[in-house]
């Protein structure tokens, strides 16, 4: 077993970061469905639908912005060679001519 893996016996537990465990699991609408839902069963629902939706924008923006930034990287390595040749040209221009 790797040394990373063992754990210490007086070592304490690591605290929780979230006092509630984060569901991402929508719970089974089909079941009672024709049951009505408590205030506190509803509360959840929403605060559920309400960050999925947060995710998948982030995860939406966060594909945009890469594109951008890939797009960005491209247009300024291609300036980058556009520099190089022309320094090249004129230094080989500029040698040719001191002969």
């Amino acid at each position: 077993m790797a040394y990373f893996h063992r754990r210490e016996e007086n070592t304490p537990d690591p605290e929780r970061l979230f006092h509630q465990p984060v569901d991402l699991y929508a719970p089974d609408d089909e079941e009672d469905e024709d049951l009505p839902r408590t205030e506190a069963e509803e509360h959840l629902r929403r605060r559920l639908i309400h960050f999925r939706f947060l995710a998948s924008m982030g995860d939406f923006l966060g594909v945009i912005v890469g594109a951008l930034v890939i797009l960005l990287l491209i247009a300024l390595l291609i300036s980058l060679v556009h520099w190089v040749k022309n320094d090249m040209e004129q230094s080989f221009t500029l040698l040719q001519h001191l002969r």
